[in-house]
């Protein structure tokens, strides 16, 4: 009789979320035609017809064009490991829309996304009525904030595209940090390095301290003029931070590193040797929130040992060894192919990619074939995936092949027991790291 009660309430509770599901599903479906625009003014109306949650809040702004996900994973596992109920928000989501909204470890579920939608629903109506539409990213973070003011203790904001015109720039944080800056979005952010700098560098608020992680110079010109402009503390990693790596290889990385008046030997399992530049830069972030928040670094340091970031050089087989990368653009490329480069195997390798056709594809491939012996090049179901046969006659390697079917490759590769990278757009690496997870582990 227990057993059959429960079952009923569990039923009910799932026919609950699939109503929910469908309920958002279907009022973001509606809201697409308003499409991306640029700008915050509506974001900011928004905001200030439901009370301006975001200025109840301690939060933390990150921009950048790689490094944004790792970082924030690296902060999040050490201020949870701390004793802090920790926010996260992010995008684009590969979760749906609760992906967006995280705390801890756990997404936002329907209902109350759904609840707080519905709360917030006169202040978008009344914009609707001015024909000054929200778009849905700005919908969604306000839903976003208007949840963090409730539930966590600081939140860790990831700039959606840029950072002067993102929505997210909306409301002021206690640090902001710029992981890189290199090309992407040109379509929005511009052209040169210039053009796209200022945009990652608009994220700089008045007094606000901010950390970089930037080495080239171009960028660093920019973002120093804007700290300066902003009156904001500038910390460079490059310049400021010491690391001496003490030992690298498959299954860990150690490294001395030292930052003002923190000194710690730091050990992290990722694999990627840029993953050592990411963990560095939450380091630096986290010495500057000491004064704001009470930090442990023996727990700390507990913490980054222990950090897993999915997608990024990820070991997702073992036997054979299946790495995935969600190298999107070239200057994750670039990392990707130093990072294969550190291993030195004495494999022929082997690469599986998809990618999206608005990228650098074809300066993507040169670089990879540059340390590839085989590729297979492949497709998947999204209306920006390039086709494979588009990435194959960008191919001279003579050992190049196609594949309509990227699961059909995955099982051969694992049938033959052939060790493999596989990487690309993150839509398609986050395709690949769920379908390898529930078909061989």
């Amino acid at each position: 009789m227990i057993n059959s009660y429960l079952l009923i309430i569990s039923l009910k509770g799932c026919v609950v979320m699939q109503e929910d599901r469908i309920k958002l599903t279907s009022f973001f479906n509606r809201r697409e035609k308003y499409g991306i625009k640029p700008g915050l003014d509506r974001i900011h109306k928004l905001l200030e017809l439901i009370n301006n949650p975001e200025k109840e809040i301690k939060a933390v702004h990150i921009a950048g064009t790689n490094g944004k996900g790792s970082t924030i994973q690296f902060m999040k596992r050490a201020l949870i490991e701390s004793g802090y109920n920790v926010g996260v928000f992010t995008s684009p989501s590969f979760n749906g829309l609760v992906g967006h909204i995280e705390n801890n470890d756990t997404f936002i579920d329907e209902r109350t996304f759904l609840n707080i939608l519905q709360e917030i629903m006169p202040a978008i109506e009344s914009l609707d009525s001015e024909n000054n539409h929200p778009t849905s990213f700005e919908i969604i973070t306000a839903v976003a904030f208007q949840y963090f003011k409730n539930h966590v203790d600081i939140v860790l904001v990831e700039a959606g595209m840029g950072g002067l015109e993102d929505t997210t720039n909306c409301f002021t944080p206690i640090l902001s940090i710029i992981t890189n800056i290199d090309y992407d979005h040109i379509g929005f952010l511009g052209e040169t390095l210039e053009e796209i700098a200022r945009h990652k560098a608009g994220i700089i608020k008045h007094s606000v301290p901010v950390v970089t992680g930037e080495k080239k110079t171009i960028p660093n010109v920019i973002i120093r003029q804007k700290a300066e402009e902003m009156k904001a503390e500038l910390i460079e990693t490059e310049k400021e931070v010491s690391i001496k790596v003490l030992e690298q290889n498959k299954e860990l990385t150690t490294f001395d590193w030292s930052f003002r008046h923190v000194d710690q030997r730091i050990t992290h399992h990722l694999l990627g040797a840029y993953q050592t530049d990411n963990c560095s830069l939450a380091l630096t972030a986290l010495v500057m929130l000491q004064d704001s928040l009470d930090l442990d670094w023996v727990k700390i340091k507990k913490a980054i040992k222990n950090v897993q970031i999915q997608g990024r050089f990820e070991e997702v087989l073992k036997e054979p060894s299946i790495i995935i990368d969600g190298a999107h653009n070239m200057a994750g490329v670039e990392s990707f192919v130093n990072s294969v480069q550190l291993l030195n195997e004495r494999k022929e390798r082997k690469l599986l990619l998809a990618m999206f056709k608005d990228k650098d594809v074809e300066g993507a491939l040169s670089r990879l074939e540059e340390v590839f012996q085989k590729m297979v090049v492949t497709t998947f179901d999204h209306e920006r995936a390039a086709e494979a046969d588009e990435l194959l006659k960008m191919l001279t390697n003579a050992q190049a092949e196609k594949s309509r079917s990227w699961k059909q490759s995955i099982d051969e590769l694992i049938e033959n027991d052939e060790q493999a990278y596989i990487t690309g757009s993150l839509h398609f690496i986050t395709r690949v790291r769920d379908y390898i997870l529930t078909n061989y582990k």
